[in-house]
């Protein structure tokens, strides 16, 4: 399976357990030939909003290894700062002994880091 193949199927996936959980998502369609950067604001796979809890939530999915992504999180939230959001980096592990398969964590503004 190809690296584009495997990150399409977490993104789907990821997207399913957010609308269980009552999120209304929209999920970056796949890149072109024309069109290679297609995430929301350049970094973000999956955004979603939760009507009850009037909650909004961006998501950039990875698998096995989630490397530099939180410094680059916090540093858009630091120049965006979107107000009633929370962003996350949920990865995707693919090791079958491991009992997790996905880990979220959230990014949170550097300023908020003591």
């Amino acid at each position: 399976m190809s690296t584009r193949t495997k990150g399409a199927k977490a993104e789907r996936e990821y997207e399913e357990i957010l609308q269980d959980a009552g999120y209304i998502t929209q999920r970056v369609k796949g890149s072109s030939i024309f069109n290679t950067n297609v995430d929301f604001f350049g970094l973000w796979d999956i955004i979603g909003f939760h009507p009850k809890l009037k909650k909004w939530i961006l998501v950039q999915v990875k698998c096995n290894q989630g490397r530099g992504f939180q410094k680059i999180g916090a540093k858009w939230m630091n120049e965006n700062n979107p107000p009633h959001c929370q962003c996350y980096l949920a990865i995707r592990y693919d090791n079958k002994t491991i009992t997790t398969r996905w880990k979220n964590i959230q990014i949170t503004a550097l300023s908020d880091k003591k």
